[in-house]
């Protein structure tokens, strides 16, 4: 997993792609749904801080004379990733401080805006937020001033979220209290001054700007050098005839020495070693040659068969090394001759 921030652009217009302000509707003694419908009347221009949302009550019984709300337009062409890949998205703000009159109890829902310039907010943005919420409502009494606190958005702020990285690069948010996003008056206990608000740090604070956290998967292939295949092959045997070889077994392994690996900065993976054994079982090899004796040639190594010499004893042949048969002379003990070397016959 990886993450990538994205934060709106300090200041306004020039060559600004996004930004963030509040817009409201001021009017003294109104009624709820004039003050909620009624078109925007001011809009705090490249302010540090301000409310992301607020609703004051007015000297007049159920009447109101202010409310607030916050645009935020975020330039997510950047993303270094694929918008599939994308799992969780969160959104957060520097709370400076909240106030929870008007009854108590009180939420900030995120929305989505639709400003008529996404590096400009003005008066006449104020209408342009929508109610559909892209994450579970922050209840004010559990905030944490002078800290960030987040929303998570929901299936469908990630949508949102996709769509923009898919489409112009802008995604447009809004902040509004959570009884003007489900324009519920039933949910105020009105009181003269009382107020819900909350105070938060924008981009041009220069420092604890809300910020926009996109949680992706990353895939990468790893090459890597050298790679070693040894084989091994034990137990060879020699036989007379057509068997010459028998292997007990044979492995071929590929080793991979330890090495680091490091992907763009992002993350850094270490392998100890790598080994990976293909087996062959044992196995029997058989050839046409003969190691030895030979067969059916005319020599042999000791003594010749079918031929017409031996190396001792010949067969059928005029000479013997010892002893001649069937001549007219013995060497020692001639028979039907004339004569004997050592004793006379007939």
């Amino acid at each position: 997993m990886a993450t990538q921030d994205f934060s709106p652009e300090s200041g306004s217009g020039g060559a600004n792609t996004s930004c963030d302000d509040s817009t409201g509707h001021e009017n003294a003694n109104d009624t709820f749904d004039n003050i909620r419908d009624g078109a925007g009347t001011f809009a705090t221009a490249d302010a540090a801080t301000g409310n992301a949302a607020a609703l004051r009550g007015d000297s007049t019984t159920d009447r109101y004379d202010r409310m607030d709300r916050a645009i935020f337009t975020i330039d997510v062409s950047g993303f270094s990733g694929s918008s599939s890949d994308i799992t969780d998205v969160t959104f957060k703000i520097y709370v400076d401080s909240v106030t929870n009159q008007l009854g108590g109890g009180h939420s900030i829902s995120l929305v989505t805006s639709a400003p008529a310039n996404n590096a400009d907010i003005v008066a006449g943005d104020y209408d342009s937020l929508g109610a559909t919420k892209w994450a579970t409502d922050l209840v004010i009494g559990d905030m944490t001033t002078s800290a960030y606190n987040t929303f998570t958005l929901n299936a469908t702020g990630v949508q949102a979220v996709k769509n923009a990285i898919d489409g112009d690069g802008i995604l447009k948010l809004g902040i509004r209290t959570t009884v003007d996003a489900d324009d519920n008056e039933a949910g105020l206990t009105w009181a003269n001054d009382e107020v819900i608000a909350v105070a938060i740090k924008f981009a041009d604070n220069g420092s604890n700007e809300p910020t926009l956290t996109i949680t992706y998967t990353t895939e990468y292939t790893a090459s890597f050098t050298p790679l070693a295949i040894q084989a091994d092959i034990t137990a060879i045997s020699s036989y007379v005839y057509e068997q010459i070889a028998s292997f007990t077994s044979l492995a071929v392994n590929a080793v991979v020495p330890a090495f680091t690996a490091t992907f763009a900065s992002v993350w850094t993976a270490t392998i100890t070693a790598l080994s990976v054994v293909m087996s062959i079982p044992s196995m029997i090899a058989k050839s046409r040659f003969w190691q030895y004796p030979t067969k059916n040639t005319a020599t042999w190594t000791g003594g010749t068969k079918n031929s017409t010499t031996f190396t001792k004893n010949s067969k059928s042949s005029s000479s013997w090394s010892h002893g001649t048969k069937n001549t007219t002379t013995f060497t020692k003990n001639s028979k039907n001759t004339a004569s004997w070397t050592n004793k006379d016959k007939n």
